[in-house]
């Protein structure tokens, strides 16, 4: 008798393991944490956490439940059903308003009719500064201070179907205020850099209002990086140090942005990118509006802040711009070499389609690119249809163009008569002085210390 009892006491122990093995479920609750497993081996953890809308026990709870790995599940309503954000405090500098990302975790929300998982405040509040795997998936941010979210170091990172509102900016110590919403900022420190995939899709990035202010920014990112079908509109305000929809500068693999949809309230570019020379850029089918005097719909630059941009691919986006007064539809800036631009639709108007210009430094030239196939029919141009400026070689034009102004070295072009006139008007020279002085301005921060 007491054998069976002792072999029947065994099996219900297997068979309560392998249950739990299989439900492999934490659930997090305002009563705190419930484990409702006992897994063993391999098998990856699900987390669910209900928000309760008490600051600090949202962070905490969120924070225990990212801590043990796999997927964490962040509801759209408490435990009682009813819509409520998680509470990250208020946008303030201060301890305990922010999730660290410490292993491999997928971090997604949730949709309850209506209502989305919504995280409320706090300050940057999902971090990865560790080289963790990570996935942060369907949750509105809401008024978060400095930005949404902020990857500093990473194997691999995904971004997707989030919304990201009303940043507040923080004041940063060298003098104008930050504002951000996803930030991706690695650097050679191998403990501190971005390797693996980074992905960046599908999110919705709204009221940016800060002086400094970029929808998504990727500064020295190894890994390949995809940035495709997210809408910003960075909002009405004074972006006077830089005001961005997507930014990439420094990478070192490849680089993809494609239809994206940016604008119309871009103060610096709809589309910002640069070096480094290993990097691999493809800028395609984006829908960019601009009507900042001073904003590019997509520009190019090298050879200032980072190495080079070589060969990069511009191709089949639509732009459209108002009112700019140099600027322009797509605009290449100091060291960019062996680029192609082709099948862009540039319409509205201004003072031109297209320009090759240099940078804040003199001595790096715009050569070798082709201009191909574009389509600047319906835009009206003040001054010319194509400028190719000083510190321009060897740059060809084929394709439709009315007029096109060529103050450079063996460039060419197939449409126009190039006119070589040099006298580009006062307020046209005005105007490039000071988008040269905003540049100079972006060139000279160093975005270690925004971080």
């Amino acid at each position: 008798m007491r054998d069976s009892i002792t072999k029947r006491t065994s099996k219900m122990k297997r068979v309560k393991n392998v249950a739990f093995i299989a439900v492999g479920v934490l659930v997090i609750a305002g009563i705190g944490l419930i484990q409702a497993s006992e897994t063993r081996g391999a098998v990856p953890v699900i987390s669910i956490v209900y928000p309760t809308g008490a600051f600090p026990g949202d962070v905490q709870r969120v924070q225990a439940a990212v801590n043990l790995g796999g997927t964490v599940v962040l509801k759209a309503t408490n435990a009682a059903g009813v819509p409520t954000p998680f509470n990250f405090g208020t946008p303030d500098p201060l301890p305990g308003r922010r999730v660290l990302f410490t292993t491999d975790v997928n971090v997604v929300g949730e949709r309850v009719g209506s209502h989305m998982t919504t995280v409320n405040g706090g300050f940057a509040p999902f971090r990865s500064p560790f080289p963790v795997k990570s996935r942060i998936e369907g949750i509105d941010f809401e008024s978060p201070l400095s930005q949404a979210i902020r990857i500093t170091a990473s194997t691999g990172t995904e971004i997707v179907g989030n919304r990201i509102n009303g940043v507040i900016p923080i004041l940063t110590g060298i003098g104008f205020t930050f504002g951000d919403g996803i930030d991706v900022f690695g650097n050679r420190d191998p403990q501190h850099a971005i390797t693996g995939k980074v992905r960046v899709a599908d999110n919705v990035i709204e009221n940016l209002t800060a002086q400094f202010a970029t929808g998504i920014q990727l500064d020295a990112v190894a890994a390949d990086s995809e940035i495709t079908g997210n809408i910003i509109n960075l909002g009405p305000s004074d972006h006077d140090v830089q005001g961005v929809g997507i930014l990439a500068i420094r990478s070192r693999g490849s680089v993809l942005i494609d239809n994206n949809s940016l604008g119309p309230d871009m103060a610096g570019a709809g589309i910002f990118i640069a070096g480094d020379h290993t990097a691999a850029y493809q800028v395609s089918r984006n829908t960019v509006i601009c009507e900042s005097p001073f904003a590019d719909g997509i520009a190019v630059t090298g050879g200032d802040f980072s190495e080079g941009t070589i060969s990069p691919v511009i191709e089949k986006n639509h732009i459209t711009i108002h009112n700019s007064q140099f600027t322009s539809g797509i605009s290449l800036y100091g060291l960019v070499g062996n680029g192609l631009v082709g099948e862009n639709k540039i319409d509205g108007y201004g003072a031109v389609a297209m320009i090759l210009t240099q940078g804040s430094l003199p001595e790096n030239l715009v050569s070798s690119n082709r201009l191909q196939g574009n389509n600047i029919s319906l835009f009206t141009a003040s001054l010319a249809d194509v400028l190719f400026d000083t510190n321009t070689r060897d740059n060809v034009l084929v394709g439709h163009c009315v007029s096109i102004i060529d103050l450079g070295v063996n460039n060419s072009a197939t449409c126009a008569t190039p006119s070589n006139a040099s006298l580009v008007g006062e307020q046209m020279k005005n105007a490039h002085a000071r988008k040269s002085e905003k540049l100079q301005r972006l060139m000279s921060i160093d975005r270690e210390s925004l971080q």
